[in-house]
């Protein structure tokens, strides 16, 4: 199958991906910061430390897609009957799913909604519309969008690693896969470092809050 690199390139500018990485950035630190300040209440909670980071990650990307630099837009969507949840950006050529990978190119686990979204980076086959409503009837004047996935692990308080991966078809595979650490120092100075510790801030007091609200801390502590 050909891969058309150059649309690749039209949709993940490097602003795209600056704004990508620093939003991962971003979300880890106010993540460690929000871990660290609640230790008491957290340390061997295991089963929560990937549910609050996806939520971090999540509540970032949402926080920074209207930027001017983003160039995308970014949504939660319900994913499965069990209400689960994940975070996806709209690039005028592609759909975009955020993931934690093991490996710097290995693909997530299969879900429906993978598989789905993955056969619009068929060549012959149009992508069936994910989230279209019911009562929507223009899905035939839809043009398809390609799949991309961001893949990235954070552990021992470190970015493991961080790719713009694209799935094939019967996600079994990767037809291309972008490195975004070995830019990583470029990506952030594109952002002013004082708006990222304001950004942390913020995204840190989002997290306490809703923390709270599910009881995961004690209020006030």
């Amino acid at each position: 199958m050909a891969f058309d690199e150059k649309l690749f390139q039209d949709n993940f500018s490097f602003g795209v991906r600056a704004s990508i990485a620093n939003t991962i950035r971003i979300a880890t630190a106010a993540f460690t910061s929000f871990w660290k300040d609640n230790a008491s209440f957290l340390n061997g909670a295991d089963e929560l430390y990937g549910r609050i980071l996806d939520y971090a990650v999540k509540r970032q990307f949402q926080n920074s897609a209207p930027l001017t630099s983003a160039n995308y837009f970014a949504s939660i969507k319900e994913t499965n009957f069990c209400k689960g949840s994940a975070v996806f950006l709209d690039t005028h050529d592609y759909v975009i799913n955020v993931c934690r990978t093991v490996k710097p190119n290995r693909l997530p686990c299969k879900a429906a909604y993978k598989l789905r979204l993955a056969q619009g980076n068929r060549e012959d086959v149009a992508q069936m519309e994910l989230f279209l409503p019911e009562n929507d009837n223009q899905l035939s004047t839809r043009p398809p969008k390609h799949y991309a996935i961001i893949g990235y692990r954070y552990f021992n308080q470190k970015l493991q690693h961080l790719n713009i991966l694209v799935p094939d078809p019967a996600f079994t595979s990767i037809l291309y896969s972008l490195d975004l650490l070995k830019q990583i120092t470029e990506y952030y100075h594109y952002v002013p470092e004082k708006l990222v510790e304001e950004n942390v801030a913020t995204l840190k007091s989002e997290i306490l809050q809703a923390a709270q609200i599910k009881n995961l801390i004690v209020s006030g502590e």
